[in-house]
């Protein structure tokens, strides 16, 4: 799928998630800047998604598929500059990232 219909699949889908309540009544996740690694993030993909191939949505001309053993060293190289997303390819799965530390965690109901 070309970078714009994915991003553009990610702003229709993403007003339809329900967002996953963590800790404090809270649907953020600290992760942190200074002290996240690949295998923190690694966890949180494996975690999250079974799939082997993903998007990551950063923009409209630089959203793409990515395979889901590449994805932690990509987040690491962006997370502290941007917010993005990673959805499955069914868009029903996400993880948005905040370049301020926090992750949340969120599923589009099917209907």
């Amino acid at each position: 799928m070309e970078s714009r219909l994915i991003y553009e699949s990610n702003k229709i889908y993403s007003y339809k998630v329900i967002w996953n309540i963590f800790q404090n009544e809270s649907e953020w996740h600290f992760i942190g800047n200074e002290n996240i690694n690949e295998e923190k993030v690694k966890k949180i993909i494996e975690q999250n998604f079974s799939e082997d191939d993903l998007y990551i949505v950063l923009n409209r001309n630089d959203s793409q598929e990515i395979r889901k053993t590449e994805t932690p060293k990509k987040i690491l190289e962006i997370c502290r500059d941007t917010n993005f997303t990673i959805w499955n390819k069914k868009f029903q799965k996400i993880i948005e990232f905040n370049k301020n530390g926090i992750f949340r965690v969120g599923t589009r109901p099917i209907s």
